[in-house]
């Protein structure tokens, strides 16, 4: 049996930044300080490109591997909410949707990121959370 699986989207919690790597910036008397995502291992360059680079080994990391519980029904939906917290580790807050043994086999994948640098703000880490819904 050929299972389909799609990661249909990752929503993030975090604000869209454009300035500088650092996340801070001076215009006028105002100081603005935006949330730079955590940092995929070897992700390198603009925040930008650490966010896509995030995005793509995340999506490759949570298909490879993946093992459907029998008698999963195509069709089913999980959401997983989790944070890469202040250390760089995976921490599911909360998973949706679905049996429980594809609610497992999604938490174990999260669970299994690697460690990385985390998200910050200001220059101190920061948790950011994220949204993950899964079509199976």
């Amino acid at each position: 049996m050929i299972a389909l699986f799609l990661v249909s989207a990752v929503a993030f919690g975090q604000k869209r930044s454009t300035l500088k790597d650092n996340g801070i910036s001076m215009k006028g008397n105002t100081l603005t300080m935006n949330e730079v995502p955590p940092t995929w291992p070897g992700c390198e360059g603009s925040i930008t490109s650490k966010r896509n680079c995030f995005n793509k080994n995340l999506a490759n990391h949570v298909v490879k591997g993946f093992k459907f519980p029998k008698g999963h029904k195509m069709g089913t939906k999980v959401t997983i909410t989790f944070v890469i917290d202040k250390n760089g580790d995976a921490v599911v807050k909360k998973v949706d949707g679905g049996p429980k043994p594809l609610q497992d086999e999604v938490r174990r994948k999260i669970l299994s990121l690697p460690k990385m640098k985390p998200g910050h703000m200001g220059g101190k880490p920061k948790e950011i959370q994220y949204t993950m819904p899964f079509t199976f």
